[in-house]
């Protein structure tokens, strides 16, 4: 990995703890960033000689707290963009999902079609100032059913998902978001576009 590279990901993966996650993040970051056709996590894997399992386990099953790395990032934000004229943006948008094995998928409007059809809802905050704008939190519309699948056991069959089928209101989302991860960036005022 470059070193520039390493220096940008070192705040972001110390939060991983073990050796072994940290090795993962940086032979799945420098794969995403290699000019490599397929950046699949099984041939990431075995450009870098590694065992495909390993890595699988970290992308798709490994439990990881997200809440630092998007403390680290709103603090990242906040030093370099941080100014008096700055806010908070909130904004959904639609994807078209076919079939429903995608957690939170359901007929609902997508703004990206401009019609009721079947997908997800992301709800994305950036961070605007007079110097400049970023997108700092992508997520999507399920948080509740994602928390509740997270804290069920994971053999359990789903059931958490299906019992918590209530919408996640935008403005909600948006309000969590901004007292529990953007209290870093300071000040603030929010601004939601419908």
């Amino acid at each position: 990995m470059l070193k520039r590279l390493e220096q940008f990901v070192k705040p972001f993966i110390t939060s991983l703890g073990r050796r072994e996650p940290k090795e993962n993040a940086h032979i799945y970051i420098s794969g995403l960033l290699s000019d490599m056709k397929r950046k699949s996590v099984e041939s990431i894997a075995y450009c870098y000689d590694q065992h495909r399992r390993a890595l699988q386990r970290f992308i798709g099953f490994a439990q990881c707290d997200h809440q630092p790395l998007q403390q680290e990032v709103a603090r990242q934000v906040g030093n370099e963009l941080g100014e008096d004229d700055g806010a908070i943006v909130f904004g959904p948008s639609g994807y078209k999902k076919c079939g429903n094995d995608s957690v939170g998928v359901q007929r609902q409007w997508l703004g990206q079609l401009g019609k009721v059809d079947n997908g997800q809802v992301g709800v994305y905050i950036g961070y605007a100032s007079c110097k400049e704008y970023v997108l700092t939190v992508p997520q999507v519309r399920i948080m509740l059913y994602v928390l509740l699948r997270q804290a069920c056991n994971r053999r359990c069959p789903g059931w958490a998902i299906r019992f918590v089928k209530r919408k996640s209101k935008r403005r909600e989302l948006a309000r969590f978001h901004h007292y529990k991860q953007h209290s870093l960036l300071t000040p603030l005022r929010v601004k939601e576009r419908k």
